[in-house]
């Protein structure tokens, strides 16, 4: 029915939904009066306690969580924002504007105002884009993927034929397998539960990053489910390295946040290495690393007997075997050949507590 829906998942006894419900509120009879009769945008509250299966089923681990819905769809990013009537406002106008960018090839031959450091959609129409039948498809599309592509159209002829085939296709070309992390963004990649494998890179470095991005493309697409691919600038994220007892002299490297230890992959020179990384991987999944930080080396007979054993679901354990065995071993002690390893730093960027109620300790 609206082709943007606005939901605050709140609790009535959260103090941080409490002080933003006036604020939303106030948001709504703004975009309301702006958007009047066009049936474009609606603001909605649910109530988390009333509505538990609402809740669980859209994911909510903590209040308040404001999401959007686009075209029947819920938004990869969530509002994130300040919590007040202005940056709303404006996050939602900036929702509903159109996106698509007009490029006229016989000014702009050079493509100039493509960002190249963005995947971009060019969509060709043989008549003007806005007023062309299949517009509104390409806007709508380029609404779902804003932040992730530009899009931009020219005239000629546009090949998909509905929303759903060019927005299938879009989303595979735009939403990157390889993400850079940023302050900005590390509380919603933290968010996704998933365990980060980190290339470490200095920021004028931009071999290391399409090196690494080639790799996982071409052994790792299948686990892109379970680990999230990322890369980190190292003037921004200088403070892990100290953690797994490097400096930007050493750099690349890469390691693995499970948010309970970080994992050094012992040689970055390894990645020419078929098959290195993606064994480093699976010795994540097993809980190898996570036995050898604790234990130290296990050998191939130890490894098979404990396969299957993943890094999270064991932790308690471990640390229980750890203690009562008094054969712990800490991170920097362990044998030469093994990964270096340490506390988890990645965690302490998931939602705050100053910020939001959480309903338990997700990670």
């Amino acid at each position: 029915k609206h082709e943007l829906v606005f939901v605050n998942f709140h609790a009535e006894w959260c103090r941080f939904s409490q002080i933003l419900s006036p604020i939303y509120k106030e948001s709504a009879i703004i975009i309301g009066k702006e958007f009047e009769g066009t049936n474009r945008v609606v603001f909605t509250r649910v109530n988390c306690d009333e509505n538990p299966t609402l809740s669980s089923r859209n994911q909510i681990t903590k209040y308040p969580t404001l999401k959007v819905y686009l075209n029947g769809k819920p938004m990869k990013k969530e509002y994130r924002g300040p919590r007040t009537q202005e940056a709303i406002v404006k996050y939602i106008r900036l929702l509903l504007s159109d996106p698509v960018v007009h490029i006229d090839y016989k000014i702009n031959t050079h493509l100039t105002d493509i960002m190249y450091n963005k995947s971009a959609v060019i969509g060709y129409y043989r008549q003007d884009g806005d007023t062309h039948p299949k517009y509104s498809i390409f806007r709508r599309v380029a609404a779902d993927l804003r932040g992730f592509c530009e899009f931009f159209w020219s005239e000629y002829d546009l090949i998909f034929e509905t929303y759903d085939e060019l927005s299938t296709w879009a989303t595979y070309q735009c939403i990157p397998i390889v993400r850079e992390i940023t302050f900005e963004n590390a509380e919603e990649i933290i968010e996704e539960e998933l365990p980060l494998a980190i290339l470490f890179h200095l920021p004028t470095d931009e071999q290391s990053p399409q090196f690494y991005k080639d790799v996982i493309h071409k052994e790792l697409i299948n686990e892109i489910s379970t680990v999230n691919f990322v890369t980190a600038d190292a003037d921004l994220f200088d403070h892990p390295l100290e953690h797994v007892n490097r400096t930007k002299q050493d750099l690349p490297i890469i390691a693995i946040d499970s948010f309970k230890h970080m994992y050094l992959f012992p040689n970055y020179a390894d990645l020419n290495k078929t098959g290195v990384f993606a064994k480093f991987i699976a010795d994540l999944h097993s809980g190898k690393l996570h036995r050898e930080f604790h234990f130290g080396p296990e050998d191939e007979t130890q490894t098979e007997n404990t396969e299957g054993k993943g890094d999270g679901s064991d932790d308690s354990q471990h640390e229980s075997d750890a203690t009562t065995e008094g054969e712990e071993v800490e991170g920097d002690t362990l044998s030469e050949g093994l990964t270096f390893a340490s506390d988890s730093v990645f965690k302490k960027l998931a939602p705050s507590e100053y910020r939001y109620t959480l309903l338990k300790d997700e990670l």
